[in-house]
């Protein structure tokens, strides 16, 4: 069908393939948006982990964390960056239910934190900080389910690290201590995960409202540029594309026609048959001509039982052969709604847009055309001079 007969609908955007994902590994990948986008989320996140890796090398610089601990927390950052990155740059990660990956980012972040709270011999309230940062990438992107999982994950195993000292330690005010400092963070890792409840439902409203006012404006730009009864181009349309294509034949020198068609006697189907079967031979005139045209060719109600069409790249015999083609397909055409034996015809005049005129002087001489056309009897193709 062409594309000038009902409005365009953007096709469903696929995710990219493995095997194109890998083309410029170490690029972002353009060809899929999506991708592309979860990939800068990713550097984001990578880049942030690396901050850390500078502040657990300060721990060591002080004394607070031993060189085995810094060696094994560095080889954890950069083979956990490399393997996210493979899955990232492969298209693997559009495997999982999330291809993001937050999920498993954040639970990574927590086991290496972990880690260097384990190792750490001091300033872990510092460290209990820098967690809220791998948390709070999951603020905009994970459930509160999830949220509360993985904030459960991170208590228990700071929970197992604080029991153990307390053991090595057997004091009774120690133990509060250790339950203060498991309290403190459980009660803001459980708050963040219940504010990330709340943001995530008006991120989804949002995204909602945006669904719809993206389909409002679709219906706004079809009301203002087709025509209700044929779905066609409306005449102020189609006059914007031939204003554009004008300037781009100026420039290249291609050419191209313009095609003014008008159905025979319809003022004739109106008074005998009503109203309702005119607007039936109308939309089926529209459908008919338009299975024939070009998905490049521009077909337009101009107005009444008068249409447009404007093929792009098309000379005037190329132009001729096309109307009569629509000439002899409309004449052998039953239209429903009317007696049989009843046939419609169209007249049709041609002009070929001259290099530098303005496009009103070519539709004037394709109506001229037209006229001709009708006054030779109709059901005829006439040519402008």
């Amino acid at each position: 069908m062409t594309n000038a007969t009902f409005p365009e609908t953007a096709p469903e955007e696929a995710p990219a393939s493995p095997a194109a994902l890998s083309s410029g590994f170490f690029l972002l990948p353009q060809e899929d948006p999506a991708q592309a986008h979860r990939m800068q989320r990713f550097l984001l996140a990578s880049c942030t982990s690396f901050v850390v890796l500078f502040l657990f090398y300060l721990y060591h610089l002080l004394g607070v964390m031993d060189r085995d601990a810094l060696v094994h927390l560095t080889l954890a950052t950069v083979l956990g960056n490399i393997g996210f990155y493979v899955l990232f740059r492969s298209g693997l990660n559009t495997r999982f239910s999330d291809p993001s990956l937050t999920l498993w980012m954040i639970l990574f972040s927590t086991l290496v934190l972990l880690y260097a709270i384990n190792a750490a011999r001091g300033g872990r309230t510092s460290l209990l900080l820098v967690y809220l940062v791998p948390f709070l990438f999951g603020l905009f992107r994970l459930s509160m389910v999830q949220m509360l999982s993985i904030a459960a994950f991170f208590l228990a195993g700071y929970g197992w690290i604080l029991s153990r000292d307390w053991m090595l330690m057997e004091s009774r005010s120690a133990l509060q201590m250790q339950i203060l400092q498991w309290i403190v963070p459980a009660f803001v890792l459980c708050w963040f995960a219940v504010f990330a409840s709340y943001v995530g439902s008006l991120r989804k409203r949002l995204a909602e409202s945006h669904d719809r006012l993206e389909e409002v404006l679709a219906r706004l730009q079809s009301l203002v540029s087709r025509d209700d009864l044929t779905g066609l181009h409306n005449r102020r349309h189609i006059t914007d594309i031939l204003d554009q294509e004008r300037s781009r034949a100026d420039r290249g020198g291609l050419p191209f026609c313009v095609f003014m068609m008008d159905l025979d006697h319809f003022k004739a189907v109106n008074g005998s048959f009503g109203h309702a079967s005119g607007d039936e031979v109308l939309r089926n005139f529209a459908e008919n001509a338009g299975q024939i045209l070009r998905p490049t060719d521009f077909f337009a109600r101009y107005g009444g039982e008068e249409f447009l069409l404007f093929s792009t790249q098309t000379g005037l015999e190329g132009a001729q052969r096309l109307a009569e083609r629509l000439r002899a397909m409309i004449a052998s055409t039953a239209f429903p709604g009317l007696p049989g034996g009843q046939q419609i015809t169209v007249s049709i005049g041609i002009a070929e847009y001259r290099r530098g005129e303005a496009i009103q002087s070519a539709l004037l001489r394709a109506d001229a055309a037209l006229y001709a056309a009708k006054q030779n009897g109709r059901n005829k193709v006439e040519t402008a001079t």
